[in-house]
C-alpha cells in the first residue's frame, strides 16, 4: 500500500476506534519500503513481523510491536500458547542481527529475487502480470480463452505448478481468472526458466478441446 492508502485506512480504523493488526511478514523484502502502519499511529497498531519468510525458513521466530495497553495480554496470551520460544534459535537471530549478518544475507536474498523478477519479465512479459521489485510471488492474470481450472491442469500435466486465485479470495468474493507463480520455489534459475518457458507456450495458444459428442 502506498502511504495515502495507509494514511487513509488509519483514519477510518481511528475514525470507529478500530484496533489495527499490521502482518508484514515480508516487510524486510524491500530495499526502501513504505514507513510500516504503526510507525505512522502506534497507539492504534499491533505489528506483526518474522524471520522464517524473508530471512531463513529455520528462523521459526516472530516478533510483535504492540500499543502499551495491550502489551500484558499479548503476553499473557503468547505465554499460554507457547510457553517459551527455542533459546537457540533467538541466540542464532541475535547473532546475525547484530553482526551485520542479517542485512548481508537479506542483501543476497533480493538480489536474487530481482534477478528472477527480471526472467520473469522476459518469458512472461507480453502478458498480464502484477508483482513487485522484491516479491517472492508473481501475479499472472490468464486470458479470456483460458479457464481457470483448465490452465491449472495443463500446467500441472508439464509438471509446472502453480496456485489458483481461488485460494487467496475470501468466502463469497469474486475469484479473478488468475494464478500466483512462487518463484522463489524452484532451487535453480534455470528450473525457474524452464516453468516460465512453458507457461509462455501454453499461454500463447487457446487449449485444446474436444467436440461435444452428438
Amino acid at each position: 500500500m502506498p502511504l495515502s492508502r495507509r494514511e487513509a485506512v488509519i483514519s477510518v480504523c481511528k475514525q470507529h476506534n478500530v484496533l489495527i493488526a499490521e502482518d508484514d511478514i515480508n516487510g524486510l523484502l524491500p530495499l526502501s519500503p513504505p514507513p510500516p502502519l504503526i510507525n505512522l499511529a502506534p497507539e492504534q497498531v499491533i505489528h506483526i513481523g518474522g524471520l522464517s519468510k524473508c530471512l531463513a525458513p529455520g528462523l521459526r521466530l516472530g516478533y510483535i510491536q504492540a500499543p502499551e495497553q495491550w502489551q500484558p495480554h499479548l503476553s499473557s496470551a503468547l505465554y499460554n500458547h507457547s510457553l517459551m520460544i527455542s533459546p537457540l534459535l533467538s541466540a542464532i537471530a541475535c547473532e546475525l542481527i547484530t553482526q551485520g549478518h542479517a542485512d548481508r544475507v537479506l542483501d543476497t536474498i533480493r538480489n536474487e529475487i530481482e534477478q528472477r523478477q527480471n526472467l520473469v519479465q522476459r518469458y512472461l512479459g507480453e502478458f498480464a502480470i502484477t508483482t513487485q521489485k522484491h516479491s517472492f510471488h508473481v501475479w499472472l492474470k490468464l486470458p479470456d480463452y483460458w479457464r481457470l481450472t483448465d490452465f491449472i491442469t495443463a500446467a500441472e500435466q508439464h509438471n509446472v505448478i502453480v496456485k489458483s486465485a481461488e485460494h487467496f479470495t475470501p468466502p463469497g468474493g469474486t475469484i479473478m481468472p488468475a494464478v500466483r507463480l512462487a518463484i522463489s520455489s524452484p532451487a535453480s534459475q534455470q528450473t525457474l526458466i524452464f516453468g516460465l518457458e512453458i507457461l509462455a507456450d501454453l499461454l500463447r495458444q487457446p487449449p485444446m478441446t474436444s467436440p461435444f459428442p452428438l
